[in-house]
């Protein structure tokens, strides 16, 4: 900048001519001549030098310097009586009619399996055989005995909550005292069964069932009479040791 202001007064004093100075007896007098202005040195742009390559700062890190946190044993311990929440992904990941398994401690009715129902959702095929023999003042077959042969009850979890189910179907065979025994199929018994409540944390099952007993049996063993029958439950579970 300074520079540049130099020239161009160098320039205007070169373009304005100096008045002649008179001395006082009137003869010229004259003026020492000002040096030729010069121009100034060029500036070079201010580099900045870059090594080819950069120099490590430190050293390589050794092994037994590197800290193993894998063995520190966690700070947090949780409250006393804290419960986890419930598995979401298992849940989100349940298969096709698979059976509720936030239940496994339940166990099914064994008395009178066919009138007493689970309140779980389950998708199962059981089996059973039963063999009943009565008293000697039994109307109609005195002393004899009634067997029951492969009675199936299929069971069909849709869901965690809804199941559909047939809890009745199979062979009777009833032997009076001093008579032929007489073989025949029993009535079919199905319905629907839905979980009303469902509360894993207390393990607490309260469902509701709807079934239909249809006369499709063979009558000379006493099934097959009437129009049917349709029966309501109320099915309440709860698991008291866990």
């Amino acid at each position: 900048m300074n520079g540049y202001i130099y020239i161009l007064g160098a320039m205007m004093c070169a373009q304005v001519p100096a008045a002649p100075s008179v001395s006082p007896s009137g003869a010229p007098v004259s003026s020492p001549s000002l040096p030729a202005a010069s121009a100034p040195a060029p500036v070079a742009p201010a580099t900045t030098t870059v090594p080819a390559t950069a120099t490590p700062v430190g050293g390589l890190i050794a092994p037994e310097d590197v800290q193993d946190n894998s063995v520190i044993a966690p700070s947090f311990a949780p409250p006393v009586g804290y419960a986890p929440p419930p598995d979401v992904i298992a849940q989100e990941t349940r298969g096709l009619f698979e059976s509720d398994h936030a239940f496994d401690g339940f166990v099914e009715p064994l008395s009178n399996p066919i009138q007493s129902k689970d309140p779980r959702a389950l998708t199962e095929i059981r089996f059973l055989t039963m063999f009943d023999w009565s008293r000697p003042s039994t109307p109609v077959i005195g002393g004899g005995a009634i067997q029951v042969y492969a009675p199936a009850q299929f069971r069909l979890a849709l869901n965690e909550r809804f199941e559909l189910f047939i809890d009745k179907f199979g062979l009777v065979r009833v032997s009076p005292k001093g008579a032929s025994s007489i073989f025949g199929l029993a009535n079919i018994m199905a319905g629907a069964k839905y979980v009303l409540i469902r509360d894993e944390e207390n393990q607490f099952l309260f469902s509701g069932a709807v079934q239909y007993e249809a006369p499709t049996g063979y009558p000379k063993i006493f099934e097959g009479h009437g129009d049917g029958l349709l029966d309501v439950y109320g099915i309440i579970g709860k698991e008291f040791l866990g």
